[in-house]
């Protein structure tokens, strides 16, 4: 199985940010890197749209898991407030 990984957000889109400093981008970043590292520790193959701090748009987002041939899709998205 092979498992796309897409933290929302990221680059210039970093606009939702919550009264404690709190910034989605970074938060669904780390969210994505630690599920990555548990995934593959049970064996599943993770691919993740973006690594760092990037923007991607949602169609280069869909066409990247669409050409790595995955599984299955996650977007990650948190609520900044």
């Amino acid at each position: 199985m092979r498992v796309c990984l897409d933290p929302g957000h990221g680059g210039i889109d970093r606009a939702n940010r919550g009264p404690t400093g709190y910034v989605e981008a970074d938060g669904v970043l780390d969210i994505a890197l630690r599920t990555r590292a548990v995934l593959q520790a049970v064996g599943i193959e993770v691919v993740m749209t973006r690594e760092k701090d990037t923007y991607l748009s949602l169609a280069a987002r869909t066409d990247f898991a669409a050409k790595q041939k995955a599984d299955l899709f996650v977007s990650i998205h948190t609520d900044a407030a």
